[in-house]
């Protein structure tokens, strides 16, 4: 798919808040598709409307570091008990499986990043028991990629 607009810098553009509904490898990135758009800062060159606004469907492109599958893997936490939990590793071709065919959904809620390396803290959302889990994305990646067309205005005061 074409986009109008893309960024690779990240101080005005957020993923908070934001839910991935498919996910793919393609040519050494990891990819994922926003349906309901990704979220422009109010100091954006691209935002003339000076208030987070959210765009149309979006995609976000992590370039892979040495665009080896390994670069990327993610853990998922089982809640046992309130007080204990078990951190279990999370397949990330089973993850762009499970979200291709709709099994889940990711939201996208911090990212932390010191230099290549980048730990995306996310929840996963399923229609079946346990209905949210936490999930962690390990990314090894040289560059991010946001692209959409549009801002919809109509988001300004949901925001």
């Amino acid at each position: 798919m074409s986009y109008l607009h893309s960024d690779h810098e990240e101080q005005h553009i957020s993923l908070h808040d934001c839910m991935a509904t498919e996910a793919r490898l393609e040519n050494g990135e990891l990819i994922f598709v926003f349906q309901n758009g990704i979220t422009v800062g109010c100091l954006h060159p691209e935002n003339p409307y000076r208030k987070p606004i959210l765009t149309d469907a979006a995609e976000v492109r992590y370039h892979l570091a040495t665009e080896r599958v390994y670069d990327v893997y993610g853990y998922v936490f089982e809640q046992k008990t309130p007080e204990k939990a078990i951190r279990r590793s999370y397949d990330i071709k089973r993850l762009i499986e499970d979200l291709n065919q709709k099994h889940c959904r990711l939201e996208f809620l911090y990212q932390y990043v010191d230099g290549n390396q980048r730990i995306v803290k996310c929840q996963l959302w399923s229609e079946k028991k346990p209905y949210i889990r936490e999930f962690e994305l390990f990314l090894h990646t040289s560059e991010v990629l946001y692209l959409w067309n549009t801002l919809r205005k109509e988001t300004l005061d949901c925001l």
